[in-house]
């Protein structure tokens, strides 16, 4: 975000939540005893007043959850510390960058380049190119063979939507645009088969060409949207680095204890992953099985006079029936 990078945004909540957890009797602050505080965590003095700006709850706020900073008629802060007794730093920042429209495409191109890093380290036959022919220029983020299949990924570095029904719109929007810019470049190496053969010595007859949206931040869907399937560089990673995934139990009586890692689910059908290993994923992502599977439609009456009633049908999770079957799997671990 402009003026603060993430390790500053990271610094920042994380003395604000030392000081509502720790000073719980004093919630009254100066402006100056702020920068004091936010400066003995390691920001500078003009990234300290920067962040107390940003943290002030304002009319663009989303919420006081990541703008708990409320300033009062005699210039002093009052800092709203329930919000802060136990956050999730990692969504809160997630929230705010939203909240401010911040602008992630500049860090693109290290995203892309950690792609192309994890695809390498397992022994991936993966490439970054571009060409131009007719004057059109053809760029490709990360492209690698596995199998049968040519896997063609289209980098994306964007917010997600933080429960804003506005920004979810906005993003299926810019997803549905960005499968043209796919479906392009899949076209390109259709029409000019031998920057494929020039790059990865075989012919791209041989390879089906599987189109793929890569987000940065944690966004799966299943199946595809219009012929391209859409993924996330976290659920991605971790599919090629193991078979399974795995779960512990830590427990703490006297002591803290760890029980013996469990795997819990399979992520490949055989010993070494396969270009059908991964096509599956993207079909079905493991993270999302859970919500689709106890989701439930209830339905919400809303009077607008004495005549007229809407009827609201909305699907959602039913956590306690996927809070009681992690349950089940927890007490396996113990």
């Amino acid at each position: 975000m402009e003026s603060l990078p993430i390790r500053e945004w990271i610094r920042g909540y994380s003395v604000i939540t030392y000081i509502a957890k720790n000073k719980k009797k004093k919630i009254h602050y100066t402006h100056s005893a702020l920068v004091s505080i936010l400066r003995l965590g390691g920001l500078s003095e003009s990234s300290a007043k920067t962040f107390i700006d940003k943290l002030t709850f304002s009319m663009r706020s989303r919420d006081i959850y990541d703008s708990p900073l409320i300033k009062v008629e005699d210039g002093s802060y009052v800092l709203f510390t329930p919000a802060y007794t136990s956050p999730l730093i990692s969504n809160i920042i997630l929230s705010k960058f939203s909240t401010e429209e911040a602008d992630l495409t500049a860090k693109g191109y290290g995203f892309e380049k950690d792609i192309i890093s994890t695809l390498e380290e397992h022994g991936l036959n993966v490439k970054k190119f571009k060409f131009t022919r007719d004057k059109e220029e053809y760029e490709y983020d990360a492209v690698f063979l596995l199998d049968d299949k040519l896997f063609v990924l289209e980098c994306k570095n964007t917010n997600l939507s933080s429960g804003s029904v506005t920004r979810a719109y906005q993003r299926k929007k810019f997803l549905f645009e960005t499968t043209y810019q796919v479906k392009r470049l899949v076209k390109g190496l259709g029409i000019y088969p031998e920057v494929f053969k020039e790059h990865f010595g075989f012919d791209l007859r041989n390879y089906e060409v599987i189109p793929v949206i890569m987000n940065n931040l944690p966004h799966s869907i299943p199946g595809k949207i219009n012929d391209v399937y859409v993924t996330d560089s976290s659920s991605f990673s971790r599919l090629i680095k193991s078979k399974y995934i795995n779960a512990t139990m830590i427990s703490h009586d006297t002591r803290f204890k760890m029980s013996e890692s469990k795997a819990i689910i399979n992520q490949w059908e055989g010993e070494a992953l396969s270009a059908m290993d991964i096509i599956r994923s993207f079909e079905e992502p493991i993270q999302v099985n859970d919500f689709k599977k106890h989701d439930k439609v209830n339905v919400y009456p809303l009077q607008i006079d004495r005549e007229r009633v809407f009827i609201n049908k909305v699907i959602e999770t039913d956590y306690d029936s996927m809070v009681a079957e992690q349950n089940i799997i927890l007490k396996s671990l113990r």
